[in-house]
């Protein structure tokens, strides 16, 4: 998939909410993350599985100083 080649490619952690954005465009917070300010929530579309009937969604979570400090595939 697309997401995973990026993910090897580009180092995310240590970056700031405007850099993640130059990379990724505008995320989905505002159907997803509800009032969490402190991540970033991409729906990258239907789960790669035989018979997928969810989607998956890349959770991008940043530190106090707002920084990714990590980040997650998570089938929802």
């Amino acid at each position: 998939m697309m997401v995973d080649d990026f993910l090897r490619k580009q180092d995310l952690i240590g970056l700031n909410e405007t850099e993640v954005m130059e990379r990724l465009g505008a995320d989905d917070n505002g159907m997803f993350a509800g009032d969490n300010s402190r991540q970033a929530v991409y729906n990258l579309g239907t789960a790669r599985a035989v018979m997928a009937v969810h989607d998956e969604t890349l959770y991008i979570y940043f530190d106090d100083q707002g920084h990714v400090d990590r980040y997650e595939i998570k089938v929802r």
